[in-house]
C-alpha cells in the first residue's frame, strides 16, 4: 500500500509539474544535482543490458530532503523506493533491480516532502556475464580477496529453504546479501555463520564477499536442520500490529548463531517483539526473516531475546524455531500466566435492583402546579427537498506554455558506441506546438568495410507532463507516439544523419517535455 501511494504521488508530479532531465549517467558514475520548486523531479537515463544487477543510491545533502527513487523502462516501473535500510540517514534512498532487457532505462528522483535541496546520485551495475555463480546443495562458495562470488538457489513454488551459511575458517568474516528474482534485497547477514530463509521458487541470489577486502576463504552453504514455521495466521500474535513510530528500528548488523551451542531463535517472517511476555505488553520492534536472536530467558511459553540496537525483547515461542542447547535457559519472573485472555462473559452481578426513580415536572405557572410536559418529535420527510452541491473555484491557474524557440532545436549528436539525449517542451493550443531535431553519429569510419564503418542506431522517445497522448513524432514517413522506438536501423557514414518533427496535435492545456535518447553501436 505504501508503494502504491508513492507511485500515485510520482504520477501526479509527472502529470502536473515541469521536469528537467539531467542527462545520461553510466555505471560507476557519481553525480551531484538538486531539486527545486520549478524542477521537483530529476530525470536521468542509462543504458543497460539484460541481466545486469543495478544499484542506485541517492544521498541527501540538504537536511530534510527525503528522497524517493524510481527505475523504469518506458512505461514499465521496475522498482520504487523511498528509503535506504543500510544508510545512517532516513533521507537517503536505495533501489536495486535486475534489468529484464537490453535498452535505455530512466531514473526519477524526487522528494516525498516536496522539499528543495542538493543530493548525490550513484549508479552501480554489474553484468550477468561477469558473475561467478555457484549452484547446488551443499555448496562451497570461494571468496577471493576484494571480489564477490554469487550463489544461486531455485526451489519449488511451495518450498521453504532454510540455508546454513558457515565460514570454513575462523579468520574469514563474510557479508551475504540475499536478493530475489527482481534484484530486491531480502536480507543481509555477516560474520562467521548465518541462517537465511528462502520462501518460494525464487530464484534467489546470495552475493558473498569478505568484510575485510584482504581476506580469502570458503563459505559453505547447506540446508539447516530447522523445520519450517507454522503459518502465521494459526497461532497467537500472528497479526503483527503496526510498530509505533517512536519504536527504534533493528540494527542492520545481525546476530547469528555461534559455534558454542548456545540457544538462538529465528523466524521465517515478521513476528512482534514485545516489551514483556504477554500480548498486553507493547510492541517494540519486529523480527526479520532469516534473522537469529540469542535467547536470554523464558517465561510462560515466551522467549526473552537480545535485540540488536534495542536491548531485551520477548517473542512468542510457537512463532519461532530454536537452535542450539536451550535446556539451560533460566526462567524469568513469576511463572503464573500473564497472557490470560479476558473472560468472554461478564461476572455475576448482584441481584439487587436499585429502586430509586425520578419524575421530571415542569411548572407552567402558579395556577397550574401539577402540569407536566412530555416532549415529542415526529420527523417529517419532505420528498420534494433537493440539494445540489456546487463548487466555484475562486482562482484559475493559467496553463503552462512552452516558450517559442527556433524550429530546429539542439542537435542529437551521438558518439559511436555511446548514448546521448536531447529534450525540450511543446504545448497546445498555445505556445510552441512544434520542435524539430537533427541527429548525427560522430566518430564513424567513412569506409563501411572496416571497423566503425557500420553502426546500429536506436532512438527512443519519452514524454512527461500533461497530455502526453497528444504528442506525435514524425520521421521516415511514419508517425510515432510517446514511449515508442522511432528509429532502429543499421547505418553507414553516408546515412548517419537524419531529422524528425515533434508536434503537439491536440488536447486542452497540453504541456509536455519530450526526451529523445539515441544509442549508436558499431556493427563491425
Amino acid at each position: 500500500m505504501k508503494k502504491r501511494i508513492l507511485f500515485l504521488f510520482l504520477l501526479l508530479l509527472l502529470s502536473s509539474s515541469q521536469i528537467v532531465a539531467q542527462g545520461f549517467i553510466t555505471y560507476g558514475s557519481t553525480t551531484v544535482s538538486a531539486l527545486s520548486a520549478e524542477a521537483p523531479i530529476g530525470v536521468y537515463a542509462f543504458q543497460g543490458t539484460e541481466g545486469d544487477q543495478v544499484t542506485l543510491q541517492g544521498i541527501s545533502i540538504t537536511p530534510g530532503l527525503n528522497l524517493t527513487a524510481t527505475i523504469q523502462s518506458g512505461a514499465e516501473i521496475l522498482v520504487v523506493s523511498e528509503s535506504d535500510p543500510y544508510a545512517a540517514s532516513a533521507d537517503d534512498v536505495r533501489a536495486d533491480a535486475i534489468l529484464p532487457a537490453t535498452g535505455t532505462y530512466l531514473i526519477l528522483i524526487s522528494s516525498s516532502t516536496s522539499s528543495a535541496g542538493d543530493f548525490i546520485l550513484k549508479l552501480a551495475g554489474q553484468a550477468a556475464a561477469d558473475k561467478t555463480i555457484i549452484t547446488g546443495l551443499p555448496a562451497d562458495v570461494p571468496i577471493d580477496a576484494g571480489a564477490t562470488t554469487y550463489y544461486s538457489y531455485t526451489g519449488s513454488p511451495d518450498d521453504t529453504a532454510i540455508l546454513d551459511l558457515a565460514s570454513q575458517s575462523e579468520e574469514l568474516q563474510f557479508l551475504a546479501i540475499v536478493r530475489n528474482s527482481t534484484g530486491q534485497i531480502q536480507t543481509t547477514a555477516s560474520g562467521n555463520s548465518a541462517i537465511v530463509t528462502l520462501v518460494g521458487e525464487g530464484p534467489y541470489e546470495i552475493a558473498f564477499s569478505g568484510i575485510d577486502d584482504e581476506m580469502s576463504g570458503v563459505v559453505g552453504v547447506a540446508l539447516a536442520d530447522i523445520s519450517p514455521q507454522p503459518e502465521a495466521t494459526e497461532t497467537p500474535d500472528t497479526q503483527p500490529t503496526a510498530v509505533p513510530t517512536d519504536v527504534e528500528p533493528l540494527a542492520t548488523e545481525e546476530i547469528v548463531p555461534d559455534n558454542t551451542g548456545a540457544c538462538f531463535v529465528s523466524a521465517t517472517g515478521i513476528v512482534n517483539i514485545r516489551s514483556g511476555p504477554s500480548t498486553n505488553d507493547g510492541v517494540i520492534s519486529q523480527t526479520t526473516a532469516g534473522q537469529a536472536y540469542a535467547v536470554t530467558g523464558t517465561a510462560n511459553g515466551w522467549y526473552q531475546i537480545d535485540v540488536p540496537g534495542i536491548g531485551t525483547g520477548w517473542v512468542f515461542g510457537d512463532l519461532v524455531t530454536t537452535t542450539g542447547d536451550c535446556s539451560a535457559i533460566p526462567t524469568i519472573g513469576d511463572t503464573a500466566p500473564t497472557d490470560v485472555p479476558p473472560p468472554t462473559t461478564a461476572p455475576d452481578q448482584p441481584s439487587a435492583t436499585p429502586t430509586s426513580t425520578y419524575t421530571a415536572t415542569v411548572v407552567v405557572n402558579q395556577e397550574q402546579p401539577t402540569a407536566t410536559f412530555t416532549p415529542s418529535y415526529t420527523p417529517t420527510l419532505q420528498s420534494t427537498a433537493t440539494y445540489t452541491p456546487s463548487y466555484t473555484p475562486t482562482t484559475e491557474v493559467a496553463p503552462q506554455l512552452a516558450p517559442e524557440d527556433a524550429r530546429f532545436n539542439n542537435p542529437l549528436n551521438i558518439a559511436l558506441d555511446s548514448t546521448a539525449s536531447v529534450l525540450d517542451f511543446v504545448s497546445y493550443p498555445n505556445g510552441d506546438t512544434e520542435d524539430r531535431v537533427r541527429w548525427d553519429i560522430t566518430g564513424m569510419n567513412q569506409n563501411s568495410s572496416i571497423s566503425g564503418g557500420k553502426a546500429r542506431l536506436v532512438i527512443s522517445a519519452s514524454c512527461f507532463g500533461d497530455g502526453t497522448e497528444n504528442i506525435q513524432f514524425f520521421t521516415g514517413g511514419q508517425t510515432y507516439t510517446c514511449g515508442q522506438t522511432i528509429v532502429d536501423q543499421e547505418v553507414t557514414f553516408n546515412s548517419k544523419t537524419g531529422s524528425l518533427i515533434i508536434t503537439a496535435v491536440g488536447g486542452t492545456n497540453t504541456y509536455v517535455q519530450w526526451v529523445l535518447t539515441g544509442t549508436a553501436t558499431r556493427v563491425n
